[in-house]
């Protein structure tokens, strides 16, 4: 399948293309950020209410296939996927509205703290809020929470005791609050991400969703994420296969181009229909984010599961068609190499989603008959 772009997406797909490239000879990811806020672009997908300009998931992958092709790396998926995406379904006064006015301008950087002990699931959260005096004191450690060390505010998810039940909540933290120490940690792919520890004392406004709201919430900024992520590995692939297509053309053996090599094409075949499968899987998983709620975790897992294993092939075919260079800094196929080996355990890993997906599928007994995938 191919997603028919509209007369809009084309230009902003155009449009990002062109900057991304140039900026990718010039002065980097710093200023590209710059000139997203400029355009307008950081606030894609948020609703124009918030100060976004209430596109979709489509435009946002669009921009990370970019991104993710000339090895940009960007605050994008931490502070406007899952910052600004899971604080955008707050309904809650307070702070959050002009948050995200500014961080869609480029003026504030958002996390989302959420995943703890290294677990996709998000029904698994220990982090737990308690009511303390008029406010909440929060108390927990979230693992691996990207962007957070850079971030001026955070989204951090809890459980509150309501009776005998505890229920999800979302927070609204600013990042020099006393009691929430964040500990950075780099990434292969090159953006910071965080391990924070709370204990800290809350006002009452800092509860911003709770109950079903909030592990909406939660759940639709997760999955979104995840399918940008898939984007941004979608450029990275299909920049891998460019690579190695223009050095096997180059690399001579026995008097000619080992392009010329039969067992070499296959290769390269196999990394072009793979890089395809893979923009058809993306395309579908940001539609999908337009339907039901468990449509769109499913085609988020399905799109995971799948490009996991393309990006594993991709990057191993391209480092083994580069020969003992391939593994050396001194080519982009080696950084591409390692953004891919992080794009495969970031928000959670293929095993994860694949068992989510199957916990889906036996649970609604999809199973039982072959069907369109939905």
């Amino acid at each position: 399948m191919r997603a028919t772009l509209t007369e809009d997406q084309l230009a902003i797909r155009d449009g990002i293309e062109r900057l991304v490239a140039e900026k990718a000879g010039a002065a980097g990811a710093g200023e590209l950020w710059s000139a997203l806020s400029a355009l307008g672009w950081l606030g894609l997908a948020l609703p124009e209410d918030r100060g976004g300009s209430g596109r979709s998931v489509l435009e946002m992958g669009l921009l990370t296939a970019a991104t993710g092709y000339h090895d940009l790396v960007t605050p994008f998926l931490s502070s406007m996927v899952l910052g600004a995406g899971v604080l955008a379904r707050t309904t809650a006064g307070g702070e959050s509205p002009e948050l995200l006015a500014a961080a869609a301008q480029g003026r504030t950087l958002l996390a989302l703290a959420h995943q703890e002990d290294g677990d996709f699931n998000p029904a698994t959260l220990k982090t737990m809020a308690s009511p303390h005096g008029r406010g909440w004191r929060l108390r927990g450690t979230k693992q691996a929470a990207l962007g957070a060390p850079r971030a001026a505010y955070m989204a951090i998810s809890a459980c509150i005791r309501r009776g005998d039940e505890d229920i999800p909540a979302l927070f609204l933290v600013p990042a020099a609050t006393t009691g929430l120490q964040i500990r950075s940690i780099p990434t292969l792919r090159g953006e910071e991400a965080g391990e924070v520890r709370l204990d800290a004392d809350l006002g009452p406004a800092a509860l911003v969703l709770e109950g079903e709201a909030a592990r909406s919430a939660l759940d639709a900024a997760m999955d979104e994420a995840v399918i940008v992520l898939c984007w941004e590995a979608l450029g990275a692939m299909c920049a891998l296969v460019d690579q190695t297509v223009a050095y096997v053309k180059t690399r001579r053996q026995f008097g000619k181009a080992i392009a010329e090599f039969q067992v070499v094409q296959h290769r390269l075949a196999e990394m072009a229909v793979l890089c395809e499968e893979s923009r058809a899987v993306a395309e579908l998983a940001a539609l999908k984010t337009q339907s039901s709620a468990p449509a769109r975790a499913r085609a988020a897992s399905f799109a995971k599961v799948k490009m996991c294993r393309a990006a594993r092939f991709i990057s191993h075919e391209a480092v083994q068609l580069h020969g003992a260079i391939g593994i050396t800094e001194d080519l982009p196929v080696a950084r591409r190499f390692r953004h891919l080996l992080a794009f495969q355990a970031m928000l959670g890993t293929a095993d994860a989603h694949l068992q989510r997906y199957a916990r889906d599928v036996v649970a609604t007994r999809r199973h039982v008959a072959s069907a369109v995938f939905e």
